[in-house]
């Protein structure tokens, strides 16, 4: 094999130099990588609260409409309920006039009869 030829002691100091600066910049590679890695975690942490936070809300949801199917089948029943009873007070009413018809009749009948009784 040739042998290696030396370096000069300026071709071993520019040597150094250069090694140190990269030294150097593997250095502040590492620390940004690290903080890279920092923000990564920090985010995908964040991340999976808003995952949890919309889940929450989807069921919050999901919970209010059931709910709110509830109120308005209740309202709906509810309101079924009154119209009933207001059809069978209607009928109700209905039936005291047609009774305070046939007692009007009847006491213009008796008013009458009383009426010739008394001519007589």
């Amino acid at each position: 094999p040739p042998p290696t030829p030396t370096p000069t002691a300026e071709e071993a100091e520019t040597s150094a130099q250069e090694l140190i600066a990269l030294r150097s910049t593997n250095t502040d590679l590492q620390e940004r990588n690290s903080q890279v890695e920092l923000s990564y975690a920090t985010l995908q942490q964040h991340y999976q609260q808003l995952q949890s936070q919309h889940a929450s809300l989807q069921q919050q949801h999901q919970q209010a409409a059931a709910e709110s199917l509830e109120v308005q089948d209740a309202a709906a029943k509810r309101e079924q309920h009154l119209l009933a009873q207001v059809k069978k007070l209607e009928s109700q009413e209905q039936n005291h006039l047609d009774q305070l018809q046939q007692l009007k009749q009847l006491l213009e009948e008796k008013s009458a009869e009383a009426a010739q009784a008394a001519a007589l």
